[in-house]
């Protein structure tokens, strides 16, 4: 039998091409097409990690499995990790009779719970060259039409240290489109060191527990003065989260709130856009969030964001004057569902609403026409 032909010795600038090209598939069907080599493994393994979920199942095994393998894989994501991908689909659903012999998997048992997470946040404080974290918490089932009434599964506990903890990133995308969440009996869903006066009355998290869903927005308002980049996407959302600390200066350059949840329901349109937050007496309040009142929270703050640091432009053929410098202006936009039916993007600094043209418009139901989320939603071309 003949084995595979060699990797042809290519310069690694033109390996790293070809690995870019590659879909994020290609070594996740199959694993050991990492270890063709070692040198092909130094080129492929730091454009694989980026495209890594790292799923409840991934980290248990991260944060419990000891093996030199195990290690060797910790050392390289310490020394070169920039981006973490975190990505949970609910609770995992236990088998309806399970044998007398039935041995769990101690993966299954033990993940998404909020210990391995808070030890996997404890774990990336070592990644120094972490910059990005990315934390979705979706629909359980991806492949069907999403469950409005589901339990909700996340808790505060493990969302907080990615909020708090993790002080040497500065761009987080949180994609909370499949759980509010839940507060803690003790009532540590507080936001604690970081409340203020300025929202003492807002706070309606010290009353909650575990089963209920807390004011998450409380947890938001910090992050506006310590990151530059923030993306949002919750069920759950209200002007609050774009109101920054009293005292604190604005950091973020670069702010997206998506109001849209994505295709939940063809019949009932409110069920794909945020709604208000949930309240203490009003927890069975589902009116949807005022996309009125979020484009004037949003018009309000960034005011406050910091604006481009001007660079002189005399010697550099453009005449005197200053210029902003590439790439360091400040961008706020929502993304929301129009009464047409189709996905637009709202920006803050022109007041210009355009339709995203990579998202398929939904045909309405007549009810609904003109009524979703909030009009009047013009579209400026």
């Amino acid at each position: 039998m003949v084995g595979p032909a060699p990797i042809p010795h290519l310069p690694s600038e033109i390996w790293l091409m070809v690995l870019e090209c590659l879909p994020p598939s290609f070594f996740q069907q199959d694993i050991g097409r990492l270890a063709v080599s070692k040198r092909w493994y130094s080129l492929a393994f730091p454009a694989f990690y980026p495209r890594i979920e790292f799923t409840p199942r991934v980290i248990s095994r991260l944060v419990h499995r000891k093996s030199p393998a195990m290690d060797e894989t910790r050392a390289m994501l310490r020394k070169s990790l920039r981006c973490v991908d975190i990505v949970l689909d609910g609770l995992p659903e236990q088998p309806p009779a399970l044998p007398d012999e039935y041995e769990p998997d101690t993966d299954l048992v033990c993940f998404n719970t909020p210990a391995n997470l808070v030890r996997f946040s404890v774990m990336l404080l070592e990644y120094r060259e972490l910059k990005t974290v990315r934390f979705a918490a979706r629909w359980p089932n991806r492949a069907w039409p999403a469950d409005p009434l589901q339990t909700d599964y996340l808790n505060i506990r493990s969302l907080q240290p990615y909020l708090s903890v993790l002080t040497h990133i500065t761009s987080l995308d949180l994609d909370l489109c499949g759980t509010d969440i839940l507060g803690e009996d003790d009532g540590a869903a507080a936001a604690g060191d970081d409340d203020d006066s300025d929202n003492s009355d807002d706070n309606d998290n010290d009353n909650t527990d575990a089963s209920s869903p807390i004011h998450f927005c409380n947890f938001i308002r910090p992050l506006l003065s310590r990151l530059t980049t923030l993306r949002l996407r919750m069920r759950s959302i209200c002007a609050l989260a774009l109101q920054p600390l009293a005292g604190r200066p604005v950091t973020v350059r670069n702010l997206s709130l998506s109001l849209y949840l994505g295709r939940v329901s063809e019949n009932n349109p409110k069920l794909n856009a945020s709604r208000m937050c949930p309240r203490l007496g009003l927890r069975g309040f589902t009116r949807n969030v005022s996309l009125l009142e979020m484009q004037s929270a949003m018009r309000e703050l960034i005011e406050d964001m910091p604006v481009a640091t001007p660079v002189s432009t005399r010697g550099m053929g453009t005449g005197p004057g200053i210029a902003p410098g590439p790439g360091r202006g400040r961008r706020a936009e929502i993304v929301h569902l129009a009464p047409s039916g189709e996905v637009h993007v709202w920006d803050a600094a022109t007041d210009v609403c355009v339709r995203d043209v990579s998202v398929e418009p939904m045909r309405l139901p007549l009810c609904f026409e003109a009524k979703l989320p909030d009009t009047p939603c013009f579209l400026y071309m």
